[in-house]
């Protein structure tokens, strides 16, 4: 047997319908699906980095495809932006494009000659995608073209159409302030799935970016220890499983007896991977990207060393290390006291700007505590910085 661990890719979302998608305990993007075909228009998804959101935003778009005019629309992979500086006018150009696009190629619909000249004009939709169109051109603001798309697009297929769009997490406030206020005045009968930066889950931003009638989704890391993780942890093993084109149970804690005397026999995957996955999904606090990285590192660590195709907890452990390290080089002076004090409550005396990016950055975590929200330390936070105040 041969694994390939480059096909961890940690940073790789899963695409709509790929078959390695495995289903998130709780909710994911099922659940966005389902809130959009309940009737709820607008859902805004928010979370820490490497949270699964991208991965859950594609999964939502495949399911969504069966009924509507579903377009994924990942904003900064392609045509040069820059998502810090992104304007208003380059969104709705690139929502426009994308929809048109997902409108000819996945539906066949003859949009008409003047929208798509009018796209290709602005440089929205490749120029081979005209199908012989001439004559008159769509003219307008960025907001009219989108609009325009958004009508044409629902009238001819008779469908929803809904964006799920991704990226804008990574825009400054004021000019994704911008970006909303555009998205709020497109035709409203288009549904929007939008992942917003962290500023949407706390502070006086909170009340911008959610609007009346939007509903917030936060996607938090995974619940990972002791018998409450138990979930989270098959989650987790069962997403190297698939990616490394494994028996989706190949890294089950628990299964059957043949399996782990194949195991034993040397047949399969070696009989300590799953608790060493179990470890990985504990230090990794149930953030997925985390989890995929510490893996990773930990093969190349086995093959380095020993030249051995299967990792050892001495590899996992520095990876850790170096996991660590990196937390260490993202602290800014005051954190480790801020942190130490904020475990365990829910954050209010924490100041605002430290809080989102303590939270971004998965130093401190959201965890469902009673009958609410409590931020902790992050796996890695514990082992650098020592005991939280409430734990002395």
């Amino acid at each position: 047997m041969t694994i390939d661990w480059k096909a961890l890719a940690p940073h790789r979302p899963v695409p709509p319908g790929d078959q390695g998608y495995v289903e998130r305990p709780g909710y994911g993007g099922n659940r966005i699906a389902a809130m959009i075909l309940s009737g709820q228009a607008t859902v805004l998804l928010a979370g820490p980095l490497g949270v699964g959101k991208s991965t859950e935003l594609a999964r939502a778009a495949d399911v969504l495809r069966r009924s509507r005019v579903a377009c994924l629309v990942q904003l900064g992979m392609d045509r040069g932006e820059n998502m810090h500086s992104v304007t208003e006018e380059q969104v709705l150009l690139h929502l426009a494009g994308s929809v048109a696009h997902v409108a000819i190629e996945g539906f066949g619909i003859d949009l008409s000659p003047e929208l798509r000249m009018g796209l290709v004009a602005r440089g929205a939709l490749p120029s081979e995608l005209l199908g012989g169109a001439g004559g008159s051109v769509l003219s307008g603001s960025a907001g009219t073209i989108a609009s325009a798309t958004l009508d044409e697009v629902a009238r001819k297929s008779q469908r929803a159409v809904t964006l799920l769009i991704d990226g804008l997490e990574k825009t400054p406030e004021e000019p994704a302030r911008r970006v909303f206020d555009a998205l709020s005045r497109l035709p409203d009968h288009a549904e929007i799935v939008l992942v917003v930066p962290s500023d949407a889950t706390f502070g006086p931003a909170a009340k911008e970016v959610v609007r009346p009638g939007e509903k917030l989704m936060v996607l938090r890391p995974l619940e990972v220890e002791s018998e409450a993780g138990a979930a989270g942890r098959k989650f987790l093993a069962r997403i190297v499983a698939q990616r490394l084109e494994l028996a989706v149970d190949a890294f089950d804690e628990e299964v059957s007896a043949t399996r782990v005397r194949l195991r034993a026999l040397g047949v399969g995957v070696p009989a300590h991977m799953p608790v060493l996955l179990a470890s990985a999904a504990a230090w990794s606090g149930g953030v997925p990207r985390t989890f995929l990285q510490l893996v990773a590192d930990a093969a190349t660590n086995a093959n380095l060393d020993r030249g051995d195709e299967w990792p050892l907890q001495e590899d996992l452990a520095a990876a850790v290390h170096d996991q660590i390290e990196m937390v260490r080089r993202l602290l800014l002076p005051g954190d480790a006291d801020a942190v130490r004090v904020a475990h365990g409550t829910d954050g209010r005396e924490l100041a605002l700007a430290a809080k989102l990016r303590l939270v971004r950055n998965a130093i401190l975590v959201e965890r469902a505590r009673g009958r609410g929200m409590r931020l902790v330390m992050h796996p890695f936070a514990r082992e650098l910085l020592g005991p939280a105040v409430t734990d002395a």
